[in-house]
Parts: structure tokens; C-alpha cells; sequence
């Protein structure tokens, strides 16, 4: 197995640029304005020192961002997570409250009623929910309801 080469690139603010080092090439420096630059920048530099081709290595770019900004970003991040979650849960009982109230039968305003949504919006995720049907009266079996509406089968 050929195992590619890989470079770890370190990148830290400075100014309004971002300095770029490469701990394991000597005088391996460049900078970015932005964090998409980082990443071509370090491969032409290590391209230029090594006398290879940018495409037969990698690099893992590593940033070191104050605390202050450490902080912050983790403090969003977390809060990213938990709305995915809470999402996740909102979507499962939304699931859930649809299919059982357009499984008794209500109809997509009653339930946009009920729910506090448009009943434009119960249309839209209907397709999504299979509503079991929970009313008393005995269901008609597929082939009576056929039979009923003279649409039996002919063989």
C-alpha cells in the first residue's frame, strides 16, 4: 500500500493575515488573507521546498485561534449541536401528531388548527406521514370497497 506523505500546517492570525508555518520543513512560511487560501498556499510552499507535486501529498491544517475566539467558536458549535437534536425531536413529534390526528380523520385545516401551522403547511408534509386510521367504524376491506364502487376485477 502506498502511503501518502502528509504535512502538518499550522495557522494562526496575525494582523489581518493568516501566518501559515510548516513545523517539519525548515523556513517552510507563507500567509492568507482568508482560511480557504491556507490550504493551496502550504502545498505551493511545500511544493517549492520538497521538488514535489502538489498532488502527491497531503496536508492537515491546524488553527490556533485565541482563547477568547476558542471560546466563542465552541460555544456556537455546542449550540449547533443541541439545535440539531432539538430538531431531530421537533421533526419525530411532528411525525407523530400528524399521523395521528389525519389518521382520525380531521382534515389538514382542523389539524393546521390544532397544530398552529397553515393548512397549506399539513398538505406539504402529508406525503410524509402514513396516518393510521384510528376510527371506530370497521374498515372495508379493499375488495369490498372495490365491489362497492363496481370496480371489481375482471379475471
Amino acid at each position: 500500500m502506498n502511503s501518502r506523505k502528509r504535512y502538518a500546517v499550522r495557522v494562526e492570525r496575525s494582523g489581518e493575515w493568516w501566518a501559515i508555518t510548516i513545523p517539519g520543513l525548515k523556513g517552510a512560511h507563507s500567509q492568507a488573507r482568508r482560511l480557504d487560501q491556507v490550504e493551496a498556499n502550504a502545498k505551493e510552499v511545500i511544493s517549492l521546498i520538497t521538488g514535489s507535486p502538489e498532488d502527491s501529498f497531503d496536508v492537515e491544517v491546524e488553527r490556533e485561534l485565541p482563547e477568547s475566539m476558542t471560546s466563542a467558536l465552541a460555544g456556537y458549535l455546542a449550540a449547533v449541536a443541541a439545535m440539531d437534536d432539538t430538531r431531530m425531536r421537533f421533526e419525530t413529534a411532528q411525525t407523530a401528531a400528524l399521523g395521528a390526528l389525519l389518521g382520525a380523520g380531521l382534515t389538514v385545516r382542523d389539524v393546521g388548527a390544532l397544530m398552529g401551522i397553515s393548512h397549506q403547511r399539513v398538505s406539504q408534509l402529508k406525503p410524509a406521514v402514513a396516518p393510521q386510521r384510528t376510527s371506530s367504524r370497521k374498515s372495508l376491506s379493499a375488495t369490498s370497497r372495490d365491489k362497492k364502487r363496481g370496480l371489481q376485477r375482471t379475471r
